[in-house]
């Protein structure tokens, strides 16, 4: 999907309503995506920022947890929704670190009136890695790419260079 299709699609949903679940997956720059939303409906979620205190070190403790914390900040997005929103999920990493999986915005968000963007922004590495770590490029689009039903596999948008 390029970047045209998209802005398409979000203007005729801020017309109005839109049936059917929308979840698209922005891969590129955070500025180039907010210049294609209108600001007025849009929202963002910092999965960064929403982090329990008492997170742990424990992978599937973590995951517990940030599916519960994921799940009320959702809660508070719809909770008296008037309009169209558009959620922009940022951090999406996160998703991919702790395996969690999307059934959670699945299930508490998505609606004919709310649409989901997952932000996952192209990554270089510009330092050398020591030789014990290794970076997996799009590891996060792959990631979620996974994990989108085949309804949604084709809204990617890849923000040409």
């Amino acid at each position: 999907m390029t970047s045209a299709d998209f802005m398409n699609i979000v203007a005729r949903f801020q017309e109005r309503p839109v049936p059917g679940r929308k979840v698209y997956v922005w891969h590129g720059s955070q500025v180039r995506l907010w210049q294609c939303l209108p600001a007025n409906i849009v929202q963002e979620m910092d999965l960064v920022k929403i982090i329990p205190e008492d997170i742990g070190l424990d992978a599937d403790e973590i995951r517990r947890k940030m599916r519960k914390a994921i799940a009320t900040e959702l809660e508070k997005c719809i909770s008296g929704l008037k309009g169209q929103q558009i959620l922009v999920v940022s951090n999406a990493y996160l998703l991919a670190r702790y395996r969690i999986p999307l059934s959670v915005f699945y299930a508490a968000y998505l609606s004919d009136r709310t649409m989901l963007v997952f932000l996952v922004p192209k990554q270089k590495v510009v330092t050398e890695l020591p030789k014990y770590a290794v970076f997996i490029q799009d590891a996060t689009l792959k990631y979620i790419q996974e994990l989108l039903p085949n309804e949604h596999r084709d809204n990617i948008i890849k923000e040409a260079e």
